[in-house]
């Protein structure tokens, strides 16, 4: 049971899809049977079925993890905070932001808040994704604001140069030429530029987003 578990696990990490579907369904019908907790293998299914495109199939995965872990009323840990973080990307493949944003900010950041250090890189991640998803919905300031978050954290855990530290400058960029604050949005997208320049494996390409942001912020400025 716990073998094709694991042999899923390996083969989704290799890409082999089909067969790591096989094996989760494998593994699933034996813990069915032998009445076992498979909230994890549920999720492996999702996460397989995303990467299939089968977003509705996947949502399906992700939906009952979460409520097998749920009905049991156990203690929220770290495992249970990545099924909901799951769910919420479940949501988003179907372009659906709101209920995305609800296991997002709602039930995944509630219970990686009672968990985890406030500079964990879990917590990076989610702060990110919630600020993409409020930019995505054009609640600018609630994006800023965890854009910020997230800036916080990067500058505690990752080197200067680190190009992640640029995208976020990026997003906090875009997310204040959007309400009009152009003079921060420069401010960051030239932060953004120094840090991929400081990187010591940026290409030039890298530089495209940040050359488009100045161009559209400088054609604000001088309205």
């Amino acid at each position: 049971m716990q073998a094709y578990s694991d042999l899923a696990f390996y083969q989704y990490q290799l890409g082999d899809l089909a067969s790591a579907e096989s094996s989760c369904n494998s593994a699933l019908q034996l813990q069915l049977i032998a009445n076992c907790f498979a909230p994890a293998t549920y999720s492996l299914l999702g996460l397989i079925a995303a990467a299939l495109h089968k977003y509705c199939e996947a949502l399906h995965f992700h939906q009952v993890a979460v409520d097998t872990v749920r009905s049991r009323r156990l203690e929220e840990n770290e495992a249970v905070a990545v099924l909901y973080t799951n769910l919420r990307m479940a949501w988003a493949d179907l372009s659906l932001p709101i209920p995305a944003l609800y296991w997002c900010e709602q039930i995944a950041l509630s219970c990686q808040l009672k968990l985890l250090p406030p500079n964990h890189p879990d917590l990076l991640t989610t702060y990110t994704n919630i600020a993409e998803i409020y930019n995505t919905i054009g609640k600018y300031t609630k994006a800023r604001t965890y854009y910020e978050r997230s800036l916080d954290i990067q500058k505690q855990i990752l080197p200067n140069s680190h190009k992640d530290i640029a995208g976020t400058l990026l997003g906090l960029s875009l997310v204040c030429e959007e309400t009009g604050e152009y003079k921060d949005a420069l401010k960051y997208i030239q932060k953004a530029q120094r840090v991929i320049l400081d990187s010591d494996s940026y290409d030039y390409i890298d530089l495209i987003p940040s050359y488009l942001g100045m161009a559209s912020i400088y054609e604000h400025l001088s309205k």
